[in-house]
């Protein structure tokens, strides 16, 4: 695949030492839940990354990323935004408001090249939900237009330094639907699964799998989720 084809500038070639990267470091900031900012690395978000969160239905998707902006938005003080194509804002800002979050922005939106271009330039973080539901004027044909997608937010994450998780549906076998080539562009990639209640003795225990991370570890940990969202406080597993 060509490199411009992957959302990337070209470049000629430099020396590794004499690139700059100090400022990737000081710029990175905590989600400010410990025990996600671990399993993430435990160094941060770094500005510009574009993740995937994909899981089966019902298991706890935009109820971990809302948690995850509204301690973003009161600890490290980001604009934060969840773009929702397949919920009314009305629906979502209830179901939010359940699990005690109220400082995120939220939208109805569905068109790429309009989110890419008006909605990623203002926040610091944004969810969009789902990739599956994306849209453009530009391109026709589902996988087409994921293709197109995924390029397009990746180099405008790079272009704004947005940090973008893309909530993903996975198929009945536990694959990502749609075009393959999304786990490749994206910087990291985080799964939900639902685990079995004789395991942990609850039945909405989650387990939380960093399977990829360009910019810190991997790891998994398992999680209660109750009405009031996820116990990140007291885990069924510990990180490992």
């Amino acid at each position: 695949m060509a490199t411009m084809e992957l959302g990337l500038n070209e470049t000629s070639f430099a020396s590794i030492g004499s690139i700059d990267t100090v400022d990737m470091d000081i710029s990175r900031f905590p989600i400010g839940i410990p025990l996600i900012d671990e399993v993430l690395g435990g160094r941060g978000l770094m500005p510009s990354m574009v993740a995937t969160v994909a899981a089966p239905a019902g298991c706890g998707k935009t109820t971990l990323l809302l948690q995850l902006l509204e301690s973003i938005s009161t600890v490290s003080n980001k604009k934060v935004g969840y773009v929702s194509g397949e919920e009314d804002i009305s629906q979502l800002a209830y179901n939010a408001t359940r699990i005690g979050v109220t400082n995120v922005q939220v939208a109805n939106m569905c068109d790429v090249d309009k989110i890419c271009d008006t909605v990623l330039p203002r926040f610091d973080v944004v969810v969009l939900d789902s990739f599956q539901c994306l849209s453009s004027k530009l391109v026709k044909g589902k996988r087409k237009v994921q293709e197109y997608a995924i390029n397009r937010i990746v180099k405008a994450a790079k272009e704004t330094r947005c940090v973008v998780f893309n909530i993903c549906h996975l198929t009945k076998d536990g694959k990502l639907k749609g075009d393959s080539g999304v786990i490749h562009a994206v910087d990291c990639t985080i799964q939900i699964y639902k685990c079995k209640p004789e395991a942990y003795g609850h039945d909405q225990a989650r387990r939380i799998e960093v399977a990829k991370n360009r910019f810190g570890r991997t790891g998994e940990v398992v999680l209660r989720m109750g009405d009031t969202g996820f116990d990140f406080k007291a885990p069924l597993k510990a990180l490992s």
